[in-house]
């Protein structure tokens, strides 16, 4: 599958169905990421429901600390 990922076209395995498979596969399953999909704000407790389909656009957003 083809998506948008963060203004760059991004191919995701077909395993990766949901935006939880999604930031597990990226390694973000721990932090905290603000998940917009075709431009509509997703709530944390959602990410699991909510399924990935070709051509979505999908932008995330993850703290980095430091100092």
């Amino acid at each position: 599958m083809i998506i948008q990922l963060n203004g760059k076209s991004a191919d995701i395995p077909e395993e990766i169905v949901t935006l939880q498979d999604l930031l597990v596969w990226y390694g973000l399953k721990d932090r905290i990421v603000i998940a917009e999909l075709n431009r509509e704000i997703i709530d944390k407790e959602n990410y699991q429901s909510t399924t990935l389909v070709n051509r979505d656009i999908l932008e995330l957003i993850h703290f980095v600390g430091g100092g």
